[in-house]
């Protein structure tokens, strides 16, 4: 119906999958538009990394790949802990571009707002030495 197609209809539903991230003691996803948050809020990632990915393939993994867990074929590593996950690999060094985005959204007023509003930055959140 209508509300499915609605901008606030798809907002909520985003933002209640973006609240089971945390809560994930490990997220396995083809979709770069999970894997990414949910890196970003520190879970362990399997991204299923095939040719035909959905919403696309090519190249728009390039560069990311190296803070998540990509399998390449849908095939996972025979001696992966499932139970005990690995964390993403170069944490620290996406951490440091997670913060930086945070500082760009502090930035800039017309980002600022709404990531205030919609707790993606803490009110009083000041980026500091993580910056750094």
């Amino acid at each position: 119906g209508p509300l499915a197609n609605s901008s606030l209809s798809r907002y909520l539903y985003s933002f209640f999958r973006l609240t089971l991230y945390p809560k994930a003691k490990l997220v396995i996803t083809a979709r770069l538009h999970v894997a990414l948050p949910a890196a970003a809020l520190g879970r362990p990632v399997v991204f299923m990394h095939g040719e035909k990915l959905p919403g696309g393939g090519g190249n728009r993994l390039d560069g990311l790949d190296n803070f998540i867990h990509a399998v390449r074929g849908f095939t996972v590593p025979k001696n992966f802990d499932w139970h005990n996950p690995l964390p993403n690999p170069k944490s620290a060094e996406f951490l440091r571009y997670r913060n930086r985005l945070k500082q760009m959204a502090v930035c800039h007023s017309g980002v600022s707002d709404g990531a205030r509003k919609f707790g993606m930055v803490p009110l009083d959140w000041d980026a500091g030495d993580e910056f750094q």
